[in-house]
């Protein structure tokens, strides 16, 4: 039998649920049994003619997606484009993202925090999922169902980074909000007093100071920025000199 050849694909997207007819333009369709939209069944919905396929996408992701068929025989073989053609593929729509819980004036404390992503088109069956707040990963992101992706927040600190979702090879459109930890709060300064000629170690303490190992506070004094010289999530002890 001939190679299939596919000229047209209409149309070339659509939700990562599925469900919906879409049409192959080409030629030698007249022996194809069953249809794949990358690895996403494509069940015939009308028997095939020689020039046309139509078939209703199952669930999927990614994008750029090849079309593969089966022949008469059992025979699977990929659709090929006219020579000079542009390739005939498929893209199922991009992830979305419309919220996050807790909410963004609940606490995120720079210790990390388990979060639930809410959105659109994350997959109708468990798929690679990676999240990162800022640049740094969140901890094991899970998929949760095509609208909702839980994850743990790793520590760190900051405000207004913004939230990446990558399902598949395929990256979210930026969501309309950002992230942001609590910000540091001081609760005591130890010791409250000391000599004008200054060379004296303090102890900071407080909340959200960072993770251990991040990067380093940034503490003054009206007249001068301090020296940092140890840093816990909870107390920073700095050298006024």
């Amino acid at each position: 039998n001939p190679l299939p050849l596919a000229s047209a694909l209409v149309p070339s997207g659509g939700a990562t649920q599925g469900g919906f007819v879409v049409t192959v333009t080409g030629e030698s369709f007249g022996f194809v049994q069953h249809v794949w939209v990358g690895d996403a069944d494509c069940p015939l919905a009308v028997p095939p003619t020689d020039t046309q396929i139509q078939c209703t996408v199952g669930p999927g992701v990614g994008a750029t997606l090849p079309l593969k068929v089966r022949l008469g025989g059992g025979v699977v073989r990929d659709v090929s484009t006219p020579p000079g053609a542009t390739p005939v593929v498929f893209s199922f729509h991009p992830p979305t993202l419309s919220s996050i819980t807790p909410t963004l004036s609940q606490a995120f404390p720079t210790l990390g925090v388990q979060v639930l992503l809410r959105g659109e088109n994350f997959g109708s069956f468990a798929t690679e999922v990676t999240v990162r707040v800022g640049e740094t990963a969140a901890i094991a992101s899970v998929w949760s169902g095509d609208g909702a992706i839980s994850c743990t927040v790793a520590p760190g600190a900051g405000a207004g980074l913004p939230i990446y979702v990558r399902v598949a090879n395929q990256d979210a459109l930026p969501p309309p909000f950002s992230f942001s930890y609590d910000p540091p709060m001081i609760t005591s300064v130890r010791p409250s007093l000391g000599p004008a000629s200054g060379i004296t170690v303090v102890s900071v303490h407080g909340y959200n100071f960072g993770p251990p190992g991040g990067s380093p506070p940034t503490l003054s004094l009206s007249r001068g920025v301090l020296g940092v010289s140890e840093v816990s999530p909870r107390s920073v002890r700095v050298v006024d000199d």
